[in-house]
């Protein structure tokens, strides 16, 4: 009796902790509620019992199997569910967490957890999911009673786009989006081998990549116009293809690139049943001038770079974008204080870059790349 009066004692402290922590419910595909207030956090600022729960999650998620976690038990339903037949998160990194409910249950002693994951693979690819669990106390190890993990998928893509001489193409395609990005970033055409061509009509295979995991039944497809707008364009020989969920797309034609006649490459989305059936419409997610690039990626035709910042709305920028990530840098004022360059401090030592601790557009940037 005295150590379940312990277990709701310390359930009670943490508790204390994340004062105001209600449960918020998530924004689903396609809706227009507000996004919710959610307390950012990182995984080491969790109550201790939180953070053994997630890490378990995600160990099983990466495959690891269930009678081998430490600290923590699945019931059968649960260590099913966590699983996904066709992907792994193994490769993959937690890089950003949100925490949007802890709080007791009715059942003495019993906890309900929800939280949002972002992960990201060494070659950017993003991964979210929301993750739910009850559990309880029972000796040493924490016992979960239900649970589930849920895909999470952006309304708008991060999209890259490659240009191969199609004689150069990988064949056969490789088996999976990972291997089948490293084979044509192998053979993505620089700027100067792209200037060499201009002219003259050359055999082209425009390859897109979706960078975020999407609905396995969304789109994900490429056109080729000389007008910028719209969802014209020639798409003869296109074609789609769809790794469990990470998309990529194809299209070979001869081109006659010239450095006076723009010509576009359009990455199209459409989402998946996922999307509620109103939202469910094609957009342009990548619009890329196939004349200008940096090396081997084609930069975004018709955007400019973001203007440089300075001052307070650099830090507040700044302090926005890591509390969006669940770095706590306290509230956007635009002052640089202890809160705030530890929780730059933090980050950038998640993201493997100097650690220095200060704000700056650099840091604005990458802060923006991992931003889901």
């Amino acid at each position: 009796m005295k150590i379940h009066r312990a277990i709701i004692i310390a359930l009670f402290t943490c508790l204390a902790i994340l004062t105001g922590c209600q449960e918020i419910p998530l924004i689903k595909p396609g809706g227009a509620d507000k996004p919710p207030e959610i307390v950012p956090l990182h995984l080491n600022d969790l109550p201790a019992d939180a953070q053994t729960v997630i890490a378990a999650f995600i160990e099983r998620m990466r495959g690891v199997p269930a009678d081998r976690i430490e600290g923590v038990r699945f019931s059968p339903a649960v260590a099913a569910a966590l699983e996904q037949p066709n992907f792994h998160f193994t490769g993959f990194q937690l890089v950003a967490l949100r925490l949007f409910s802890y709080d007791v249950t009715r059942r003495p002693g019993q906890i309900a957890l929800g939280a949002f994951l972002t992960f990201m693979d060494p070659i950017g690819r993003r991964t979210a999911v929301t993750i739910y669990a009850t559990y309880g106390a029972v000796d040493d190890t924490l016992v979960v009673s239900t649970g589930t993990m849920e895909l999470v998928f952006p309304k708008r893509p991060k999209v890259e786009l490659y240009l191969v001489r199609s004689a150069e193409m990988p064949n056969p395609i490789p088996a999976n989006h990972a291997e089948f990005y490293q084979a044509v970033l192998a053979r993505a055409l620089s700027p100067r081998e792209r200037a060499r061509d201009f002219g003259r009509p050359q055999p082209y295979t425009l390859v897109a990549f979706g960078m975020d995991r999407l609905d396995p039944k969304a789109s994900l497809q490429l056109r080729v116009d000389e007008k910028p707008k719209g969802l014209t364009g020639f798409n003869g020989g296109a074609q789609e293809y769809n790794f469990a969920g990470w998309h990529a797309a194809t299209l070979s034609a001869i081109f006659t690139l010239t450095p006076k006649q723009p010509m576009y490459a359009k990455v199209t989305y459409t989402p998946g049943t996922s999307t509620p059936l109103f939202f469910r419409q094609t957009e342009v997610v990548g619009l890329f001038d196939l004349r200008q690039s940096k090396p081997r990626a084609i930069r975004v035709a018709g955007m400019q770079p973001p203007a440089a910042l300075h001052g307070r709305a650099l830090v507040r920028a700044v302090q926005q974008a890591l509390n969006r990530l669940g770095y706590d840098a306290g509230p956007a004022d635009g002052l640089a204080g202890s809160r705030t360059r530890k929780a730059i401090r933090a980050f950038q030592r998640t993201a493997g870059v100097p650690v220095d601790g200060r704000p700056s557009n650099t840091l604005l940037r990458q802060l923006r790349r991992y931003t889901p």
